[in-house]
């Protein structure tokens, strides 16, 4: 066997030891060397949002409940969050005005590369957006910023006439 070549045992803990032939002879996995103090340790992730995103998201969640409150004062029109309207998947409209079939979605991420803008998440959109318009549905897009500005109220107050 050459020196660069990868052999695979089995450590006392049942995880493979993955070490090369006549350069290293190790007896024990990565992990249980790390427990003992013979590894550093694995570098930590960072955690998903610290706590000034935290701060941030509710005041988004506050903000799309304002949205709702907003078209039933001023259109009088029930508009419902997080609505499941695909029979079989699990697809949900971040806003639906059900009497109407219009789906307000509101695409995050935009610059920071969000889900929405992924080539995988950019296919699962098409194919929601594609499925939805099929079942009769209107489709309106917005980012976060734009969900509460005169342009996408006077689209909404447009569109459900």
């Amino acid at each position: 066997m050459s020196e660069i070549e990868t052999i695979t045992r089995i450590c006392q803990c049942k995880k493979p030891i993955r070490h090369i032939e006549g350069i290293v002879q190790l007896k024990y996995c990565d992990s249980c060397l790390r427990k003992a103090g013979v590894l550093k340790p694995k570098r930590k992730t960072k955690p998903l949002c610290n706590s000034k995103q935290k701060v941030a998201l509710n005041a988004l969640k506050c903000n799309f409940d304002l949205f709702c409150k907003v078209c039933k004062s001023t259109f009088n029109i029930d508009v419902e969050m997080e609505y499941k309207f695909h029979p079989t998947r699990k697809w949900r409209y971040d806003y639906a005005i059900i009497s109407k079939h219009i789906a307000i979605e509101v695409e995050g991420g935009v610059w920071s590369g969000g889900r929405h803008t992924t080539g995988k998440g950019f296919l699962g959109d098409c194919e929601k957006y594609n499925s939805g318009t099929l079942m009769g549905w209107r489709i309106f897009r917005v980012t976060p910023q734009t969900l509460m500005t005169t342009a996408t109220m006077n689209m909404i107050k447009e569109a459900i006439k």
